[in-house]
């Protein structure tokens, strides 16, 4: 199941500093389908790892496009500054310029020192 509605508290706050967890360290908690509690770890993703960046805001809901419904995620999800989809992803035929926020789950992320 995707999304329910309780979870844990949050470990970030928005406005702090945290550092995208090492490849090796991602890829134990992705396998075999590059996902966690259903939420993708897109292959853009990886030139992030090892990088630190503010927290832009705590994923409250979810708007699914296909579905036409909102979505409350059942794990602490983010969205870090600066970060946004370069379009280039394997699904598509063509280059996406939707330019969407990528989706950070609170297990990718640790907090930088």
């Amino acid at each position: 199941m995707l999304f329910k509605k309780s979870r844990k508290s949050p470990k970030f706050a928005s406005g702090e500093l945290v550092r995208i967890k090492s490849r090796e360290n991602i890829s134990k908690l992705i396998q075999p389908t590059n996902k966690l509690d259903g939420f993708l770890f897109m292959d853009q993703m990886w030139n992030y790892c090892g990088n630190m960046y503010p927290v832009l805001k705590l994923v409250d809901s979810i708007f699914n496009e296909h579905q036409k419904r909102t979505f409350r995620p059942r794990a602490n999800i983010y969205i870090l500054e600066n970060i946004l989809c370069d379009g280039k992803v394997e699904q598509f035929q063509s280059k996406c310029d939707h330019a969407c926020f990528l989706l950070w789950h609170e297990d990718w992320l640790e907090k930088a020192q």
